[in-house]
């Protein structure tokens, strides 16, 4: 639906820190998500992203 709610972001993200993402695949999403409007819940996807560990 396009909402997410900044509680959803954060276990979302949480989640998303603890598994392994292909770099490529998260080059994707952080490419997707800075296309989008801003909210809080994209800032809290893209510190994720760029916080791991590749």
């Amino acid at each position: 639906s396009g909402t997410c709610t900044l509680r959803e972001a954060v276990i979302v993200a949480s989640i998303l820190a603890k598994n392994s993402v292909p770099m490529l695949h998260s080059a994707a999403a952080l490419l997707k998500i800075a296309e989008m409007n801003y909210s809080g819940a994209n800032s809290i996807f893209i510190r994720t992203l760029i916080e791991k560990r590749y």
